[in-house]
């Protein structure tokens, strides 16, 4: 139950326009939502199989509520929104997630959304599965998500870390 109830708080974060600065408060709460459900769900279930995984997500679902508390009008914030900064990071180089055999073979399509975090110094961090697929479609996505190249945004000519929302489709023709 707390699980389908972290997914669910993900699946809103992923379709709804929660990564705007008008939203911050929301975005905030459904944040702490996610933590408290994957942490009640750790505490009875004790996963397994996924636990690496998930635990990895709590981590940097932690890391992006605690970023989601900064006072927006501090000038030394760790994150920005891609609408609060002078010039928007670019993306020049995208890898393609691998369509996984397990994947293929049980006709699986959908699209993956993810949250990261496209950091000052040119890395991309703290990578969240918004929307997840099985057979390791999420994984590959995330791994794709990982070689991302770009360049840093700029806030009053100065580099710095913004929000990324990606999605990473997967289609059997």
């Amino acid at each position: 139950m707390f699980l389908l109830k972290h997914k669910a708080t993900l699946l809103t974060l992923a379709r709804s326009n929660y990564w705007t600065p008008e939203k911050r408060g929301q975005q905030r709460q459904l944040l702490k939502d996610a933590i408290e459900s994957l942490e009640k769900y750790f505490a009875l279930a004790q996963p397994k199989g996924n636990y690496g995984f998930l635990s990895d997500q709590l981590e940097t679902l932690r890391f992006f509520a605690k970023a989601a508390e900064e006072d927006p009008q501090t000038p030394d914030r760790q994150i920005f929104f891609p609408d609060e900064v002078t010039i928007k990071a670019h993306i020049f180089s995208k890898a393609e997630p691998q369509y996984t055999d397990a994947a293929r073979s049980a006709h699986m399509q959908g699209t993956v959304m993810i949250a990261a975090v496209l950091s000052a110094d040119g890395n991309i961090e703290h990578i969240l599965a918004l929307q997840a697929l099985s057979f390791g479609l999420t994984g590959t996505s995330i791994d794709a998500a990982k070689q991302i190249k770009f360049t840093p945004a700029t806030k009053d000519g100065r580099a710095v870390s913004t929000w990324q929302h990606l999605e990473y489709h997967f289609n059997l023709y």
